[in-house]
């Protein structure tokens, strides 16, 4: 979970904050969006069970994304995207699909068995 939380944190400050301190990174700009979103919704996804709880986190992420972009929209040192937002919400979709595909209960360690 604190992962998920720092991942959403970098996100918020990495996208209001003026483009000038941010670090130059290679590849492009909406595979940073789409990884971003990708990996805070696997986070979140992951721990929660069933297909409404782990499409609730998708949209979740996917309306945040279009908040922020419309947040950058209106601070005057941003820009608002309209590819940045389906860069987003792909993400969002995409890690959020992948945790369909981890074992169940995946998370929960299995027990050791005791040394004889």
């Amino acid at each position: 979970m604190l992962a998920g939380i720092a991942i959403i944190a970098v996100i918020w400050v990495g996208s209001l904050m003026p483009v000038e301190r941010l670090p130059r990174v290679g590849g492009g700009d909406k595979l940073h969006h789409f990884a971003a979103y990708a990996a805070c919704s696997f986070c979140w996804c992951a721990l929660t069970g069933g297909l409404r709880g782990k499409l609730t986190w998708i949209i979740v992420f996917a309306i945040m994304g279009v908040a922020i972009e419309f947040l950058q929209g209106a601070s005057g040192f941003r820009h608002f995207e309209r590819a940045d937002m389906v860069a987003n919400a792909l993400g969002a979709f995409t890690g959020g699909i992948l945790t369909l595909l981890l074992p169940r209960n995946w998370l929960i360690p299995s027990p050791v068995p005791p040394i004889p």
